[in-house]
């Protein structure tokens, strides 16, 4: 107790801002230790920092729609937390997490060049980010077992989500690209999402899966599948979206006619993208 006591107290705060201690966030993480927290001011840094070694809460004291990082590399995380700003990168992907478990949460990614996120190793947490206009991918769950969840694909290139390791995914929303959600692990868990407007399918099947909880609208598949996959899809709906295309099997259970339950928030309230969306 008193070891912890000792250590809950040496944990510090520093500021950064205009009028701070700290003018930029990467002088402020030099200067940090494992345990401390880095608050942000409102402001545009054009800096890229590297909180890599040290597990630290930077967050925003005013949130995402104030407080800007124009990075020139890809910023990547592998322990505390990255909480609380919007990303205008000008380097092909904006956040990776290759090791650790970081939290990555209420983030704003504009216009990456390639990824907005991509996960290679590590159990982080993403969670309440929106990735806009990402030239490729806006989340890319490569490697490790991270947890994606409350968060926001808009007008990907591509693809919104791609999952390609054992990812849990969970109330998601995907607006826009040629695919919403690509599967590619027979080991992924996907439920709770929404589809809108996918050019090709709403989902792509190269693994096995099953998608619970659901709903789908203007995409010309539900779910279309390499050879020899199944797909599941108990409880959802579809509105100008047609149901399959090449599954080796698929099971549509309640499909068309079911109204789905996005319980995250509520066992009694229909999902409601407008709700999770950063800043909102």
């Amino acid at each position: 107790m008193l070891l912890h006591l000792v250590a809950a107290a040496s944990a510090a705060t520093l500021e950064v801002g205009p009028a701070e201690a700290y003018t930029t966030i990467s002088a402020a993480i030099a200067a940090a230790s494992s345990g401390d927290t880095i608050l942000v001011g409102p402001g545009t840094y054009t800096e890229t920092p590297d909180p890599r070694g040290k597990s630290l809460t930077i967050t925003s004291r005013d949130g995402p729609h104030t407080t800007r990082i124009v990075a020139s590399d890809t910023i990547y995380v592998d322990g505390g937390s990255l909480e609380g700003f919007t990303f205008d990168p000008a380097y092909s992907t904006a956040i990776g997490v290759q090791s650790g478990s970081p939290t990555l949460r209420e983030l704003v990614i504009a216009g990456p060049s390639t990824y907005g996120v991509v996960v290679s190793g590590g159990t982080p947490l993403l969670e309440e980010i929106l990735v806009s206009d990402a030239g490729s991918y806006s989340f890319v769950a490569k490697g490790g077992s991270p947890l994606i969840r409350r968060c926001v694909s808009l007008d990907a290139a591509t693809w919104g989500f791609q999952v390609i390791t054992s990812a849990s995914v969970a109330n998601i929303l995907s607006i826009g690209g040629k695919y919403g959600l690509v599967i590619n692990s027979n080991g992924a868990t996907v439920n709770n999402g929404v589809v809108v407007g996918a050019t090709s399918g709403a989902i792509a099947a190269a693994a096995n899966a099953t998608f619970t909880n659901w709903a789908f609208r203007d995409s010309p598949y539900v779910v279309q599948c390499s050879a020899s996959v199944t797909a599941t899809l108990p409880n959802g709906v579809a509105f100008n979206t047609l149901a399959a295309k090449d599954c080796a099997s698929t099971t549509l259970d309640n499909v068309d006619n079911a109204d789905p339950l996005f319980s995250y928030w509520s066992s009694s309230a229909d999902f409601n993208a407008l709700d999770f969306a950063p800043g909102a």
